[in-house]
């Protein structure tokens, strides 16, 4: 659903990282294959919030807890298209 990983972006986040803009990784439950979540937005954020805790302040990835919010949804078509109304 995402665009491909821009790592660029990602070091440009860090670079100007302000804790106040860290958004939750949006997620849905996939249909197909119940309790496996989806996530539609937040890629970024999530590789950032990895490379911030584990190489910066050296904890460990199982000490961690990564906001989420998970959406009921039914179809692809609807993320798909909040996907495009945020990011576009």
């Amino acid at each position: 659903m995402q665009r491909l990983l821009n790592l660029g972006h990602v070091l440009k986040m860090l670079a100007n990282f302000k804790a106040t803009k860290v958004m939750p990784i949006q997620v849905y439950e996939d249909p197909d294959i119940p309790g496996k979540y989806v996530a539609w937005d937040g890629q970024h954020t999530a590789i950032l919030l990895y490379i911030l805790c584990t190489m910066i302040f050296e904890i460990s990835p199982a000490e961690l807890e990564v906001p989420i919010v998970v959406y009921v949804v039914n179809t692809k078509a609807e993320i798909r298209e909040n996907f495009i109304s945020l990011n576009g």
